[in-house]
């Protein structure tokens, strides 16, 4: 019997199962050599997380699945935060196979498959452990990554949401600093550009194995904080010390004045 053990590595967004009647679905391919993804597009959905577990069984080590939507109704982030999913911004998850000893690179590997993507741009971005990613200290997407064990694969389900084209009146109703693709460039952004674009990192990162020992290295530069005083909230309390970047793991490190400890889940307390 094929062990598959669900297990929810890092929060982004979270949704609540509504079934929606009225929604289309379009279905193409993105080709990206070796790899295939099929993309299962919808115009509203609760939560493209969630929609995804109807189209598991057509992961192959060939095959992604994509699927992606105009909007996202019941939105919820880390910790069941509201989460704010209207149309004109991107919110996608896909769903792929990769090698059990690399599944400790989620989610980085998205997350600097975003931060290429807003490079592509003219955007400068950094990343708020675990993983919040930020355009001068505000924010402008997010990744939520889960996975399974399906032998011999590590099948991830990967969460991505980026602010496109929300407004500065709907940013300013959110409760930390966010702003959108469209807020900084003063002008419209096709998603459809920014999908195909994130989709094209994301595999470029994930096709080559040979540059994993970087990897860390690469998030720990483009991370937020280093050597700055931070509250570190696990879910369950706050922690207070010095924010010294992350071990080989990914692990947050942080200075306490009791001593150094390493927090393997977890969100720098946003900064208002």
């Amino acid at each position: 019997m094929i062990n598959y053990l669900k297990t929810v590595l890092y929060g982004y967004l979270l949704f609540c199962s509504l079934c929606f009647a009225s929604s289309t679905v379009t279905e193409s391919f993105i080709d990206l050599g070796e790899t295939k993804v099929l993309r299962k597009h919808y115009s509203e959905v609760s939560s493209t997380q969630d929609e995804i577990e109807k189209y598991l069984e057509n992961v192959s080590p060939h095959q992604w699945v994509m699927v992606s939507a105009d909007k996202q109704e019941g939105g919820r982030g880390l910790w069941g935060r509201r989460w704010v999913s209207p149309e004109g911004n991107v919110f996608l998850t896909y769903s792929l196979f990769m090698e059990p000893m690399r599944a400790r690179y989620l989610p980085i590997i998205p997350a600097l498959a975003v931060r290429n993507t807003l490079k592509e741009y003219g955007l400068s971005s950094k990343l708020r452990w675990v993983n919040n990613v930020l355009v001068n200290n505000q924010k402008i997407g997010g990744i939520l990554c889960e996975g399974a064990f399906q032998f011999p694969y590590f099948q991830a389900k990967i969460g991505i949401g980026i602010n496109v084209n929300m407004t500065k009146e709907v940013c300013d109703t959110i409760d930390q600093p966010v702003t959108s693709l469209s807020c900084l460039l003063k002008k419209e952004v096709s998603t459809e550009d920014v999908i195909q674009k994130v989709t094209k990192h994301l595999y470029a990162l994930l096709s080559n194995p040979q540059n994993d020992a970087g990897l860390i290295s690469d998030y720990h530069r483009s991370l937020t904080y280093i050597d700055e005083k931070v509250q570190i909230f696990d879910g369950k309390q706050y922690y207070g010390g010095v924010f010294k970047g992350v071990n080989d793991f990914g692990h947050l490190i942080l200075q306490m004045v009791s001593g150094e400890e390493t927090f393997s889940s977890g969100e720098i307390v946003p900064r208002q």
